[in-house]
């Protein structure tokens, strides 16, 4: 099957929806697809790569100002060159490029909308509702569309009730952890210990690593907070740590290596999920698929993940008011280890439901069965 994957960014950027993306892209080509993406890049022209088999075109950028980004050539690629493809797998609801695809008019047009109802700051809850005329353009043009989890599809629908009939949920996969070490891995885990706590994923406000910093203040000084990631609210988490004379307590390690990650996880105490919006919360299914404690914030999107893996006894769950984080996170520190892992799906799965939708889509057929 000739496939084109349009996303905003693509590796090696990171963030949920590009190893999402990355993700499927890899288990295609294992299936002998062609797989093309098409993101947008930071170069002045288009460049094109190929990354393990996968074509990767990234379109310069017409429009750089954040919230705001369009590529124009994108746009005209995709309007003039859907012949190359069978179907056209669009991402995320909160960027432009799903509506680039959807206005380009694909037979077969496939959307995942990693969809959160709101923004992540004022502008951008106001913004979504000057932006929904364009949302349901991309709602209409669909065959398909595909939610991670059932909660992120009543919120879907709560917006677009016209997208029921074709609206279905795949989770997304999760990835066993790594069993190879690493250098990198052996000199982390000489820093962690089994009384820290770990939190993963890009700096961005509504992720909420500013409640962990702050959570440290009300635990014992021998609990310690790894924060794992970088983004544009990396600065203010580490002037906050300052402020609080907690920077001996808190170490930002950016970016780590898999076996680097899987590793620390397995070794800390509990691993912190606070984000205030997620369509799924991958870190929490790949926590809870490596064993370990969790402390989520209480948000659907949560819940449904932790209800479908059947794995109330890892979470606990944190209903948002700072004050009581601590309490939450000294309760499941004492709590015993969890030790046994929950199976999830992998992305293998993810990808064989994924290319049978992609199937359907093509076909034009009704939707197979209620998800």
């Amino acid at each position: 099957m000739r496939i084109a994957l349009v996303c905003k960014r693509y590796p090696p950027h990171t963030g949920g929806v590009e190893e999402h993306v990355s993700a499927l892209a890899a288990e295609y080509v294992k299936r002998g697809d062609q797989v093309s993406v098409l993101t947008y890049g930071t170069a002045p022209r288009l460049t094109e790569e190929c990354l393990g088999g996968v074509r990767v075109r990234r379109f310069a950028l017409s429009v750089t100002a954040p919230n705001f980004e369009y590529s124009r050539s994108m746009a005209g690629f995709l309007g003039t060159s859907l012949a190359e493809f069978d179907v056209v797998h669009a991402h995320s609801y909160h960027a432009l490029p799903a509506l680039s695809a959807a206005l380009a008019r694909p037979r077969a047009l496939v959307f995942t909308p990693h969809y959160h109802g709101t923004g992540h700051s004022r502008l951008r809850s106001a913004l979504h509702h000057v932006y929904r005329p364009a949302g349901r353009k991309i709602i209409d043009a669909a065959r398909r569309i595909i939610c991670v989890t059932r909660a992120e599809r009543d919120t879907l629908l709560g917006h677009f009730p016209r997208a029921a009939e074709k609206a279905v949920v795949v989770p997304n996969g999760t990835r066993r952890p790594a069993a190879a070490s690493s250098a990198a891995a052996d000199r982390l885990i000489a820093e962690v210990r089994p009384t820290d706590v770990i939190t993963v994923g890009r700096l961005e406000s509504y992720k909420g690593v500013d409640h962990a910093i702050a959570s440290l203040s009300g635990l014992p000084g021998h609990v310690r907070l790894h924060v794992v990631g970088e983004g544009p609210g990396r600065s203010a988490a580490e002037a906050q740590a300052s402020r609080a004379g907690l920077a001996g307590r808190v170490f930002f390690h950016g970016r780590l290596p898999r076996q680097s990650l899987d590793r620390a996880v397995a070794r800390c105490g509990a691993v912190l999920c606070l984000s205030r919006h997620e369509a799924f919360g991958l870190v929490l299914a790949e926590a809870l698929v490596a064993g370990a404690r969790v402390v989520a914030s209480d948000i659907p999107a949560h819940r449904s993940v932790v209800a479908d893996a059947g794995a109330s006894r890892l979470v606990a769950f944190w209903g948002g008011r700072r004050a009581d984080l601590a309490a939450v996170i000294a309760a499941t520190l004492a709590r015993p280890a969890a030790g046994q892992p929950v199976s999830m799906p992998g992305w293998a799965d993810v990808a064989e439901r994924t290319r049978a939708l992609y199937t359907e889509a093509r076909a034009g057929s009704a939707v197979s069965a209620a998800r």
